[in-house]
Parts: C-alpha cells; structure tokens; sequence
C-alpha cells in the first residue's frame, strides 16, 4: 500500500492481482472525507 500526502490530500493507492488480473484503487481522501474514488 502506498500512501502519499500531496497539497492536503492522502492518496492512498492499494494493488491487488487476482487470476492473472492486475487491479489498481486508488483513494484520495481530504479531512477525513471521501472526495476522489478511481479504480483501474
């Protein structure tokens, strides 16, 4: 897991490879709110 802290925001970006399949999430979140949700 790797986690980032860029101009007020944690990004917070998980891999997971599952069947040969490579998923990424990535989870940007500001004052302990959701405000960025992007899966690849």
């Amino acid at each position: 897991m790797i986690v980032v802290i860029l101009k007020n925001y944690i990004l917070i970006c998980s891999f997971i490879i599952n069947n040969l399949n490579l998923l990424i999430k990535c989870f940007a979140s500001k004052e302990n709110n959701v405000s960025l949700y992007v899966s690849i």
